[in-house]
């Protein structure tokens, strides 16, 4: 795993690279952990927890759909952290409702109920898998717990089987969004 890290006034940056194993993701998550624990960031601890898990499940999509390493960028802008991962497949993620046996298919549901935005970039070679969350989750109280208890729905629950109504597909984020860092409002 190679480090690169700098810290240039309130922005902070994290590049390194994850071997294409499963094991790997532990190791990529606790990474990140370390890095913002270093860079004494505000976020709640809340917030780093949806970080460690959004986080590993973009490594783990990459690491099981491409079988080759992929680059982990985390970038704080004093108000934002943003985490991408990026791969040489240039095919992008779907999200997608599972059946309930699929072993896969869940994890962008995740991602988008714990992060503040996120989207894909196409790259020369391959793409960029992002999500930024702010100082606190992205949503708190009720809300996040439906959302978290929604997703976790969708993994369990066939469509046909299910009580509530099916979840509507996520949007398609915007393919192209810049690469680089950059404040939004919160």
């Amino acid at each position: 795993m190679v480090i690169r890290k700098t810290n240039p006034g309130p922005y902070r940056l994290l590049v390194f690279q994850v071997a294409a194993q499963n094991e790997a993701v532990s190791m990529a998550r606790r990474r990140i952990r370390a890095g913002l624990g270093e860079w004494a960031t505000p976020l709640s601890d809340e917030a780093v927890r949806d970080v460690e898990l959004a986080a590993s499940e973009l490594i783990t999509n990459a690491v099981v759909h491409t079988a080759l390493e992929c680059t982990v960028t985390v970038a704080w802008d004093g108000t934002r952290l943003r985490v991408e991962v990026c791969d040489a497949d240039p095919v992008q993620p779907v999200s997608a409702l599972a059946d309930e046996d699929a072993e896969h298919g869940r994890g962008l549901l995740l991602v988008s109920a714990l992060a503040a935005d996120w989207g894909v970039v196409t790259l020369p070679v391959g793409k960029a898998v992002w999500f930024e969350v702010g100082p606190t989750a992205a949503l708190a109280g009720s809300a996040r717990l439906n959302a978290l208890v929604r997703a976790a729905a969708a993994w369990r629950c066939p469509r046909d089987l299910c009580d509530s109504p099916p979840l509507t597909p996520l949007p398609h984020h915007q393919v192209g969004q810049g690469a680089g860092l950059r404040s939004r409002p919160t």
